[in-house]
């Protein structure tokens, strides 16, 4: 489960499901809005069934996936750790890099 920039009604952001394990879009849905998620949540078919929750480090995201799929490990995808720890290390690259060449400016 993720979201996107999407263009559906008066909505900014949608969201998405997919299919693991066949690589294959589950559905669309056309707000990522929290009442939304839970009430195409509460009618999911087949909650048993769902064995890994993957998605970014959002806690809403995991709050979800705990309340409606308790028995499913949830797994961050590398994509979003890989950009965090970019982000991290960049901003200690900025940081060191201004306090070895003061009045450099970047």
């Amino acid at each position: 489960m993720d979201e996107f920039r999407g263009n559906a009604g008066s909505q900014k952001f949608q969201a998405f499901l997919t299919d693991a394990d066949k690589h294959k879009l589950f559905d669309i849905l056309p707000s990522r809005s929290l009442v939304s998620l839970m009430q195409y949540l509460q009618d999911f078919p087949n909650k048993k069934e769902v064995r890994y929750f993957i998605t970014d480090m959002n806690k809403i995201w995991r709050d979800l996936a705990s309340e409606y799929f308790p028995d499913a490990t949830i797994v961050v995808d590398k994509f979003h750790v890989i950009r965090y720890v970019t982000w991290a290390l960049e901003n200690v690259r900025k940081r060191v890099q201004k306090l070895l060449h003061p009045g450099r400016g970047r």
